[in-house]
């Protein structure tokens, strides 16, 4: 929730840019907030000067403190914000690293007037279209209409049918065999007992003489 009205503050601020352009050259506003070209007197437009304020709160929101005291080459820490080392910075502070989409947007918004991203350019970029937290989402799985449980209770329904009838077919195809295996037993049995028989007698006559 807090995400997302961080998002609707910025947003609001780059359509206040994106339609007045203003030019001028006293300085205004306070010094943390001020960009580059204003703090130095310099003719500047309106617009993207909005854009470096815009920046400055929402770093602020985002780290909960300033990226620097004044927006000159004196302040070390504004050097760092404007050489792309803002991470550095905070880690040195003992804060929470920005995403690479945020790296990216500071990076296009702590830029010379000339080189800034416009307010237009800005609204595409990954950070304020929430490219990131879309391909972080997991993919939900489509939901099964009626008719698609239909189908597939009637797929196993055919599943269940199949293995049943070839249990069935192989159970067939094995009772003609067991049955002549069971009738040539039952034909070879007296021969069993005659030879058995045969082979009393011939135990007897083995037997010693005169016993």
């Amino acid at each position: 929730m807090y995400s997302f009205f961080i998002l609707i503050f910025f947003l609001f601020g780059f359509v206040l840019c994106a339609r007045f352009r203003v030019f001028g050259v006293s300085p205004v506003g306070k010094l943390g907030y001020m960009a580059p070209e204003v703090f130095a007197r310099h003719a500047h437009d309106a617009r993207a000067t909005d854009l470096w304020s815009c920046a400055i709160i929402l770093f602020v929101m985002l780290c909960r403190v300033f990226p620097f005291d004044r927006p000159t080459l004196d302040d070390d820490r504004f050097v760092h914000a404007c050489s792309g080392r803002i991470n550095l910075m905070l880690a040195a502070w003992g804060k929470p690293t920005l995403d690479e989409h945020a790296i990216d947007l500071f990076a296009k918004l702590f830029a010379p007037a000339e080189n800034r991203a416009t307010a237009e350019q800005l609204l595409q970029h990954p950070f304020c279209t929430g490219a990131q937290a879309k391909a972080q989402q997991p993919q939900q799985q489509p939901q099964q209409t009626p008719s698609m449980q239909q189908t597939q209770q009637q797929q196993q329904q055919h599943q269940q049918a199949a293995m049943v009838a070839a249990a069935s077919s192989a159970a067939a195809a094995v009772a003609p065999a067991a049955a002549a295996s069971v009738s040539a037993s039952a034909s070879r049995a007296p021969i069993a007992a005659a030879a058995a028989s045969g082979g009393g007698g011939a135990a007897m006559d083995t037997a010693e003489p005169g016993s």
